[in-house]
Order: structure tokens, then sequence, then C-alpha cells
């Protein structure tokens, strides 16, 4: 049997378009085990930061782009409030430097978001 024959069956375990010579299957394997592997160490990234310490990088990342920039002052912000395992702590606070209290308010510990029909909280109140 001649390779091109064997190149141009899509049929064929060895075809692989672009590729000029037969492919071995076993090398398409450790390059699909090898992806694998990449994509669990990501998950498993993401999953040891948790959606609270995503989100305070990203607001870092922010707030530092903003002072940058020539004239702009802040005063207040958010920095998400995280526990040691990633998670919301349920109550999130506004920071402020101006010596003004930030406002608060109680959030579901997973995704961060305001819980559905709370209202703003003094910042010495506890969330349920």
């Amino acid at each position: 049997m001649d390779n091109s024959a064997l190149l141009s069956d899509p049929g064929s375990s060895h075809f692989l378009p672009g590729l000029s010579r037969p492919h071995d299957p076993r090398l398409l394997a450790d390059v699909q085990e090898s992806m694998k592997a990449k994509l669990v160490a990501i998950r498993r990234k993401l999953v040891e930061q948790g959606p609270c310490h995503l989100e305070l990088q990203t607001a870092l990342d922010k707030i530092s782009k903003a002072q940058e920039k020539l004239g702009e002052k802040i005063t207040r912000f958010y920095l998400p409030n995280c526990d040691k395992r990633g998670l919301y702590k349920p109550k999130q606070c506004e920071s402020s430097l101006d010596g003004q209290r930030g406002r608060c308010w109680c959030v579901n510990s997973w995704n961060g978001k305001k819980l559905f029909g709370s209202t703003d909280l003094p910042a010495d109140a506890e969330c349920p």
C-alpha cells in the first residue's frame, strides 16, 4: 500500500489533514493525554483560587490601571472579601478612602451575587 492512498483516506486511522506522511496513532493519543492534563491543571487552579480570588485579582488590576491615568483619584471601590477557600464571605462592603463608611450587602458565597430581596446593611451588621 502506498502512502498517498493512506493519507487521502479520511477513514484511515492514520489520516491526519496537513501531514505529508502517515501518522502514528500512539503519538496522537499522547498529545490528547497531554492536552487533558493541561486542562485538568487549569481547572484545578481555578478551583483552588475560587471565584472570589479571581474577582479580587481583576479588581486590583482595574484599580492599578485607573491610578496610572493622570488625574484619576479613586476614593471608593469594591474589593471582594474572600474566605481562605476562595469563596465570598457572606457580607461584602465597599471600601472608602474619604473617611466615609462604604455600603455593605449580603451575597451568595458561591458567586458573590447580592442576595435577592436583601437591602444595604450598616457596616456593623451581620448577614443572616
